[in-house]
């Protein structure tokens, strides 16, 4: 009786993909708390689709969030932090209105405008731990250097959360100022919205936020089949493992 060796293994495919953004309120960041011009914090929340890996994804290497400016003023740093479950259903609004107008939808008043509070039960997702979780993912800083159009991005340090999301269980990001004292420290960044809405109709889509995942593929595991044929004086059996 004569055995065939299996084929071997092949390693994992390495992937890459790059997801454009779900949703996302207009990301625009300020830090004007004495400033007369617009005398309001901004934050934002973004949030990507990533259930298309379901069943693709063995390992998550590194993901980046890239944004490209639309203008800045001033230096900072913006802190990422992942949005609390408790706060996972906010909605993106359809409107480009400012202040707490939007019924239905997200505002700084409100989780759902309307309808339902922020976790915390203040405005602005302001408390750590209950509206976001205390630790930042990534943090991005800007200053002088800086110029519209520049390519911006946020390295995650942490990256199992995303097996989550792969999996529907996405509560999104949430992006501040690291300080919110010094007046006047602002960078806006393009949104989902660009090539759309004010102010940014006129841009292109290529602007639009993008979340870049690197990863290995899954390999299902190996099936056999038995082959037997039987002749004169001699059996005949192979085992071949097919990669898929």
């Amino acid at each position: 009786m004569g055995n065939a060796s299996p084929l071997p293994r092949k390693n994992p495919p390495q992937c890459h993909r790059d997801f454009p953004a779900h949703s996302t309120l207009p990301p625009v960041f300020w830090d004007d708390r004495l400033d007369s011009y617009d005398p309001y914090y901004r934050r934002s929340l973004i949030k990507f689709d990533l259930t298309a890996l379901a069943g693709q994804v063995a390992s998550i290497q590194s993901a980046t969030l890239r944004f490209y400016m639309n203008a800045l003023n001033g230096a900072g740093t913006i802190d990422l932090y992942r949005v609390a479950p408790a706060n996972a259903n906010w909605v993106e609004g359809t409107g480009v209105a400012t202040g707490n107008n939007g019924y239905g939808s997200s505002t700084w008043a409100s989780k759902i405008e309307g309808v339902a509070s922020w976790a915390s039960g203040t405005s602005g997702m302001s408390l750590s731990g209950s509206d976001y979780l205390p630790t930042p993912v990534s943090s991005m800083s800007y200053g002088i250097s800086n110029h519209a159009g520049d390519m911006v991005d946020f390295n995650l340090n942490e990256t199992a959360f995303l097996q989550d999301w792969i999996a529907g269980d996405n509560a999104g990001l949430f992006l501040r100022q690291a300080d919110e004292i010094v007046a006047q420290n602002w960078v806006s960044l393009y949104s989902s919205e660009a090539g759309i809405n004010y102010p940014t109709a006129s841009a292109s889509i290529t602007l639009r936020p993008s979340l870049i995942v690197n990863y290995t593929a899954t390999v299902p595991e190996p099936s056999c089949a038995l082959l037997m044929a039987l002749g004169i004086g001699c059996g005949l059996m192979a085992c071949r493992r097919c990669m898929r």
